[in-house]
């Protein structure tokens, strides 16, 4: 027998053929098993990236209501926002507000009041009359926390009352909140267009319409 026909004899007798197919389709094996797992891998991202925008959107919400009030007139809109307690209530303008309401508590009595409530916000409604007035239509309500843990509107008004028109005077006491409301400036009589703020603050308070959520 030729050298050739024996050489071809022994390599198929040390290389059956289910070894000669396994050896050449291993490499086709390892990277289907490697595509398989990518993508595993891509489906578990996908999964876990889609459950933490639902988790997201879930956390991500607008103010908390703290008040309550009925509105029937479609042309009072209203805004919500939050601003921070000490520019809410300068100091200046707490003092000024005790000497003219005859209380004439100190500056650093204000300040050490102002401390109470941190670096925390105060929420303001902001309702606005889209008709035709004579003033700016707006009335805003402010309400912030009752970190003094005052017991009753007297104890409010002893340390934010106000007494001359155009200020924010206590309005509601809980006690978790406080509410204050804007006084409507005076209304220019001269002019045939009502004011805007008079009439949201009619519809806010008749029929004791507007409260604090308890």
């Amino acid at each position: 027998m030729p050298t050739s026909s024996l050489g071809r004899l022994k390599k198929s007798k040390n290389y059956p053929f289910p070894i000669l197919f396994a050896r050449s389709t291993s490499w086709l094996f390892w990277l289907t098993a490697a595509a398989i797992f990518s993508w595993w891998i891509y489906i578990l991202a996908i999964s876990s990236g889609s459950s933490t925008v639902k988790s997201i959107k879930k956390n991500i919400s607008g103010p908390p209501k703290l008040i309550e009030y009925s509105i029937t007139d479609p042309l009072i809109a209203v805004d919500v926002y939050r601003v921070p307690i000490r520019t809410l209530f300068p100091i200046a303008n707490l003092v000024e507000n005790s000497r003219l309401c005859r209380k004439a508590q100190t500056e650093e009595y204000f300040r050490k009041l102002i401390q109470t409530f941190a670096q925390e916000d105060g929420q303001v409604y902001a309702f606005r009359y889209l008709g035709d007035v004579s003033d700016n239509g707006l009335l805003p309500i402010v309400v912030i926390p009752n970190r003094p843990q005052y017991r009753n509107l007297t104890a409010f008004k002893k340390d934010f009352n106000v007494c001359v028109s155009g200020g924010r005077y206590p309005y509601e006491v809980t006690e978790n909140w406080l509410m204050y409301m804007e006084d409507c400036p005076a209304h220019d009589r001269r002019s045939q267009n009502i004011a805007g703020c008079d009439l949201i603050r009619s519809e806010l308070t008749k029929n004791n319409n507007l409260k604090l959520i308890k």
